[in-house]
């Protein structure tokens, strides 16, 4: 369900093109200062340039690191909930596709979610917005039964 092999792959593409910018800024002011060609060190600049620009554009329209947690399907819904602790899920993002939004109550508004589990959100301007098909991201506070229903309790993010 987490998946940072991606987040490394740029945070280390990012850090490199930093390094190669700033070592490309040296060779240029020496190569000026020697009064030597400096087309190799344009290139590198820019290259170091283009590398970290490139690597967050790709990172906000992949949207690496939305969300700690992504549950499209009722397998994955499953999976989350039978191994989440309130430890292990709270302070964490959860992604979802709202299945049925239920009534409010004092406890506040029930979104179901795939894999038979509800996500209990407090009554807002905003989650009264929330409609069945939406997709949304919450921050997980704890898990629990609720009547034998398994349910989140989370803040809209």
């Amino acid at each position: 369900m987490e998946d940072t092999s991606m987040e490394t792959v740029i945070g280390f593409t990012i850090i490199g093109g930093i390094i190669l910018a700033i070592v490309a800024l040296i060779m240029l002011i020496f190569a000026a200062l020697r009064k030597r060609p400096k087309k190799l060190s344009v290139i590198l600049l820019v290259v170091g340039i283009a590398l970290p620009t490139a690597a967050t554009l790709f990172g906000v329209i992949s949207g690496v690191g939305s969300a700690d947690y992504t549950v499209t399907s009722k397998a994955e819904g499953k999976d989350f909930i039978a191994n989440a602790t309130t430890k292990e899920i709270e302070g964490k993002t959860l992604e979802f596709k709202v299945t049925e939004v239920g009534d409010e109550s004092q406890m506040g508004v029930g979104l179901a979610a795939p894999g038979g589990f509800d996500v209990l959100l407090p009554v807002t301007k905003e989650t009264r917005k929330i409609k069945a098909g939406d997709t949304i991201t919450v921050k997980c506070e704890a898990v629990g039964n609720i009547v034998g229903i398994p349910a989140v309790s989370a803040t809209l993010e």
